[in-house]
């Protein structure tokens, strides 16, 4: 934790010292440090430091010129625009990196730059868009792994993890769970505490997507203690809540609040909204299970209010649906239904179909809820997602009484 502390002071003390300097090396220098300082900086989640020096980067390489060091600045300003939730800022800066390393050839600026815009469009719901740009940023390396080869793999096991998000939105799961171990394996091959924290967090989104709570919790334990030991602080919060919603499911309830209210109090105060709309709603939905209607409500309110205000679609469908399951809501959950299948995002319609067929059936409407529970058990069967597959046939079963 010391090294990861001192290595930001370290770099802004030698942007002090080249500001002195007047030679054009220094200069370069200057633009250098800059680029170099963003990765321990965004570890201990300095976003606004992280912008400011990568727009100060882009400034000093395109008076000078420099053009392989103006792709590197604008790529991490488009990634971390998106960190702070400008997503639709963040594409520009994204498209200009990628046309310099076309124009450069550099293959390593187009990866890191093709990760950073998958998590832009994923953020805006542009699904086929973010998809595509984190299979661009990956490598074509499936053979074994040595610590050699895996040392080169940065942003392939990067891309492979987020890439498996953005599948399990799709209902995509067997490949997003391939894409996320493989990623998870390069990564601790890696042994990259940061690394591990955010590869951890995605498999565990995957098993969580499948309901299989036990399996997202054997993988975050340690995850969320890595973040606490060794001070990642940018994935502290997404690992805690993550962790909280999986003792939700698993019936830990009081666990799940714990966990979820802290890693919701640090995403506040770091302003970390990457997801955040979506994991509040979750907060809200073991309020539910735990017997907090006002907290629940309330909470899914705010989740809501914070998707539209800041543009996150898949974030709004999620945060809608489970204030429709809180509130027993029919148009919340229908207008819920509607945004998730106007961006593809399967298991979400599904699910929005499970939640009407059971408000359809304790308010009397059995023939609405035959139909919302045959198309739910449908999509669950073809998405291969049993546990969710299981609560059909308990509504099917109460059909029948």
């Amino acid at each position: 934790m010391l090294a990861r502390l001192l290595a930001p002071m370290a770099h802004e003390q030698a942007l002090e010292v080249l500001g002195h300097l007047p030679d054009e090396q220094s200069a370069i220098d200057a633009i250098d440090v800059r680029l170099e300082i963003f990765v321990p900086l965004h570890a201990v989640a300095e976003y606004r430091r992280c912008l400011d020096l990568s727009t100060e980067a882009a400034g000093l390489a395109e008076k000078l010129g420099e053009r392989l060091r103006l792709g590197r600045a604008l790529s991490q300003r488009c990634g971390i625009l998106r960190v702070m939730g400008w997503n639709d800022e963040a594409i520009a800066p994204g498209h200009r990196a990628l046309e310099i390393a076309a124009e450069t050839g550099d293959t390593a600026l187009a990866a890191v730059t093709n990760f950073y815009l998958g998590t832009a469009y994923a953020a805006r719901g542009q699904f086929p868009e973010a998809v595509a740009s984190y299979r661009a940023a990956m490598s074509p390396f499936e053979g074994e792994l040595t610590p050699n080869n895996a040392a080169s793999l940065h942003v392939d096991s990067t891309a492979r993890a987020w890439l498996s998000w953005a599948l399990i939105d799709l209902g995509q799961f067997d490949e997003a769970l391939t894409l996320a171990r493989r990623g998870f394996e390069i990564v601790r091959m890696r042994k990259s505490k940061m690394g591990e924290a955010s590869t951890a967090c995605m498999l565990a989104k995957v098993y969580l997507g499948l309901g299989a709570a036990h399996e997202a919790i054997e993988i975050l334990e340690p995850a969320l203690k890595d973040c606490r030991m060794y001070d990642v602080r940018d994935w502290l919060a997404p690992v805690s809540m993550c962790l909280g919603y999986a003792y939700g499911l698993a019936g830990r309830t009081a666990e799940g609040i714990a966990h979820l209210e802290e890693g919701a109090a640090h995403r506040e105060r770091i302003k970390q909204w990457t997801n955040y709309p979506a994991q509040l709603a979750t907060l809200a939905d073991v309020y539910r299970v735990a017997g907090r209607q006002a907290d629940a409500e309330a909470t899914g309110r705010r989740a809501v209010a914070l998707a539209v205000e800041q543009r996150r679609p898949p974030d709004e469908a999620i945060a809608r649906h489970i204030l429709g399951r809180v509130t027993f809501d029919e148009a919340i959950l229908t207008k819920a239904r509607d945004l998730a299948a106007s961006l593809s995002m399967r298991p979400q319609v599904a699910h929005c179909h499970l939640d009407l067929a059971r408000l359809c059936l304790n308010t009397g409407r059995n023939d609405e809820a035959r139909d919302h529970v045959t198309v739910a058990a449908s999509m669950y069967r073809e998405m291969e997602m049993p546990i969710y597959l299981r609560q059909t046939k308990t509504v099917l079963e109460a059909l029948k009484t």
